[in-house]
């Protein structure tokens, strides 16, 4: 009984040693996020609105959020959301495309990216025909190792792979 005691104990301290450095990490991380400049080009208001919410860079990292909504009458159909990470230099770092779904008048998108490039300092966002932009199609066509669709909710945390580690480290302890 007093080895489960212990074990019980040290499983607590553990248990709050992790929440505790998980918070802090998130917490040390978010306050280095800075909000960026961001410049739309190419986006008609007739068409759509596009409206970034969130447009945060830290020195090798960053995030653009927004939403896009339809004002039209017609379907938009084959558009890609392009931003443009630009350096205080005006030089083009890296380049995320976003590809928006089919959006029926008055529907909104929300829409989202992350990018691991070094110090970016404003973004140029877009909106491109996926059928007519040259330099879509061609990245298309020969699968260029820059041009990747942009889909931020295949990022997820793979459960099982952390109960394993867990399990493995744990009798160890």
């Amino acid at each position: 009984m007093k080895r489960m005691k212990t074990f019980f104990r040290i499983f607590l301290i553990v248990l709050a040693l992790y929440i505790i450095s998980d918070v802090a990490i998130v917490g040390i991380l978010t306050s280095t996020y800075k909000t960026k400049e961001v410049h739309m080009s190419g986006i008609s208001s007739s068409m759509c609105t596009v409206e970034v919410t969130e447009a945060t860079a830290t020195i090798t990292n960053g995030r653009v959020k927004g939403r896009m909504k339809n004002n039209s009458e017609e379907v938009l159909k084959n558009k890609v959301i392009k931003v443009d990470c630009i350096s205080a230099n005006d030089i083009t770092i890296g380049t995320k495309y976003i590809e928006v779904p089919e959006l029926n008048p008055g529907e909104t998108y929300d829409f989202e990216t992350q990018f691991n490039y070094d110090r970016v300092d404003k973004f140029d966002i877009s909106l491109k025909d996926a059928e007519k932009d040259e330099e879509i199609i061609n990245a298309k066509k020969f699968e260029l190792f820059k041009f990747k669709w942009d889909d931020i909710k295949l990022n997820q945390t793979d459960w099982f792979i952390l109960f394993f580690a867990v399990a493995t480290v744990l009798p160890f302890i």
